[in-house]
């Protein structure tokens, strides 16, 4: 069984300063599909403007995005929508016909001034069916069963493995966020990745356009006025058939 080795008890420090990579402008951008959040109330909304650029790593490589949530008008802070990007940057012909992906949430605790692991949620067997510089989006809903309360500021990482040879999965850029707020950097661990990579710690891309801000959507459990509404609508939907 494959286990987040690296980063689920270790908390991450923000750093003063960060290193430069290298964005990826260059390939075809096609997003196939679109999963928009629909049930809870949206803390974090960096799915609108882009996309601008396409960042990619070996298999099971972290790229980690830090995130600042707007809580207003938010009744709490559990989970329950989550927003995501799967993309193809191999530069070879390899297809990317399935992926394995885990998502980990990191809470920014002000005491300590570090990012503590709070939990992974794992999405198998996806099927994206994606050519090279290629990608699409998911929407994950009803995750508050899972009861993972998020801080103000979290860092929300994304691990894809279990994808054909040839494939380098990652992410896309978009800037800025429509709700909530992000910094232009990221985090990266590619010394994890298959094979392994030498980066370990926080870079940036070195700026307008390519600013560190990657496409993610949270939302937390509505309030219960909004839940009545959509077991109503549930219900009326259920009649009709």
């Amino acid at each position: 069984m494959r286990k987040l080795a690296v980063l689920v008890m270790v908390a991450l420090v923000v750093p003063a300063m960060a290193g430069t990579l290298t964005a990826d402008p260059g390939r075809p951008i096609f997003a196939g599909s679109h999963g928009a959040m629909n049930r809870g109330t949206v803390v974090y909304d960096n799915t609108v403007n882009g996309p601008l650029f396409g960042f990619s790593q070996n298999p099971n490589a972290l790229i980690a995005d830090d995130l600042t949530l707007d809580f207003t008008g938010a009744p709490g802070n559990i989970l329950e929508d989550l927003a995501f990007v799967v993309y193809n940057g191999s530069s070879s012909t390899a297809l990317m016909d399935s992926v394995d992906v885990d998502i980990s949430v990191f809470n920014f605790d002000v005491p300590s001034g570090t990012y503590v692991y709070a939990a992974t949620l794992t999405f198998t067997g996806l099927t994206p069916g994606l050519a090279p510089g290629y990608f699409t989006t998911y929407s994950a809903t009803g995750l508050s069963t899972n009861g993972i309360a998020l801080a103000d500021d979290i860092l929300l990482g994304i691990q894809m493995y279990n994808t054909q040879p040839g494939v380098k999965p990652g992410t896309i850029g978009y800037d800025p966020p429509v709700v909530g707020a992000s910094a232009d950097i990221f985090f990266l661990d590619n010394t994890v990745a298959t094979p392994p990579g030498t980066s370990n710690g926080w870079y940036w891309f070195g700026g307008p356009p390519y600013v560190a801000n990657f496409y993610w959507g949270v939302g937390v459990v509505p309030e219960p006025t909004s839940l009545l509404l959509l077991a109503l609508g549930g219900l009326t939907l259920a009649r009709r058939r």
